[in-house]
């Protein structure tokens, strides 16, 4: 039997001693590194699943056994407002068959509808249009259709009671009424 030329030396250090075909460093190496790519792995597919649950979650993204089934309104006076007060000329009439009546309605008192709607237009073209304001509207809606074509030449929210159009000789239908408001005044003209 022959002997080795030069002996294996043994160490002091328990980390240079040989474990199998590595030193025990390098094993400790290795697991740690697994250790590592598991925790990566493990941390992407619980990210990857919450995704997946939130997708499949109720609108707004937020689970219904978190809503709460009442909600406590408090209010800044003590009480609750009143309703809203309606006015007292609108009259509603329902007709005709009753899986599909006809609703009829004079829409709202004066306070909600345009007043005297004047037009004066021009040979030049040019239309002066004047009504009497709704209290608290700020846009009004303009449409003039063409008697003729019976296609709308002019269709605009204006923020004026007094606009002025520029429109071609014609035949025309005015239709005033405020934004957000019930109630249209229609008025026909003829630009020379």
């Amino acid at each position: 039997m022959t002997t080795p030329a030069y002996p294996p030396t043994q160490s002091s250090n328990p980390l240079a001693k040989h474990l199998g075909p590595m030193p025990v460093w390098a094993w400790l190496g290795v697991a740690i590194g697994g250790g590592v790519i598991f925790f990566m792995w493990n941390k992407n597919k619980q990210a990857s699943s919450q995704t997946a649950s939130a997708s499949t979650n109720t609108p707004g993204g937020v689970d219904a056994s978190l809503v709460p089934q009442f909600v406590n309104q408090t209010y800044v006076n003590g009480t609750p407002p009143g309703a809203p007060s309606m006015p007292s000329d609108i009259n509603v009439t329902l007709s005709g068959n009753p899986n599909n009546p006809v609703v009829t309605s004079n829409e709202g008192s004066s306070a909600t509808k345009i007043q005297g709607l004047s037009i004066t237009p021009y040979k030049s073209g040019t239309v002066h249009v004047g009504f009497g304001g709704i209290p608290g509207a700020k846009k009004y809606t303009i449409q003039v259709l063409d008697t003729k074509t019976h296609k709308y030449v002019y269709n605009q929210q204006v923020a004026t009671t007094h606009p002025t159009l520029h429109l071609p000789k014609g035949t025309y239908e005015m239709l005033v009424s405020g934004v957000g408001y019930t109630g249209t005044v229609t008025k026909d003209f003829t630009v020379p």
